[in-house]
């Protein structure tokens, strides 16, 4: 007897064997049938180029800058792709790990952010880019940030 999920794809509980390739479906009959989880290749994004969609990766991918309908991608070469898409719905597309929204009209790769100017403009991969009030906390809290201790060890030092 298999112990079905939610999901009705993939059993429960330790029926389930993780060396099995093919799980079972019950069909509409009530029949079980071997079915295979749907692939996904999540390294990239693939946008019209021309006639072709060609796939950009994302650690290729710098920023995305919205102009009204319109988002601009800009990628590590230089080069800058439009898309006739809304930032919400690459936002939507790209992954919450990588890419946060610093902006009403950006959102930034994490992985290339090199420096904060204060905590209202970040430097990516050239660029200046604003940040907004509501994304600082969020944005800062994602990094590593070591605090300028060197005037407390000058004051130390002073003393002596």
């Amino acid at each position: 007897m298999v112990n079905w999920t939610k999901d009705s794809r993939v059993p429960a509980g330790a029926s389930f064997r993780r060396h099995k390739s093919i799980y079972m479906e019950k069909n509409a009959r009530g029949v079980s049938a071997p079915v295979r989880p749907a692939r996904r290749i999540n390294n990239g994004l693939f946008i019209l180029n021309g006639e072709c969609r060609q796939r950009y990766l994302y650690v290729d991918i710098l920023l995305v800058e919205a102009s009204r309908s319109y988002c601009h991608v800009y990628l590590k070469d230089g080069t800058r792709l439009t898309v006739t898409s809304p930032l919400l719905a690459l936002e939507r597309k790209l992954p919450w790990q990588f890419f946060a929204r610093v902006h009403q009209s950006y959102l930034v790769n994490l992985l290339h952010v090199d420096a904060f100017f204060g905590t209202s403009v970040v430097r990516v991969g050239g660029k200046l880019i604003p940040v907004s009030k509501p994304y600082r906390k969020e944005l800062t809290e994602v990094f590593n940030i070591l605090e300028d201790t060197s005037k407390r060890l000058d004051k130390k030092e002073d003393k002596e």
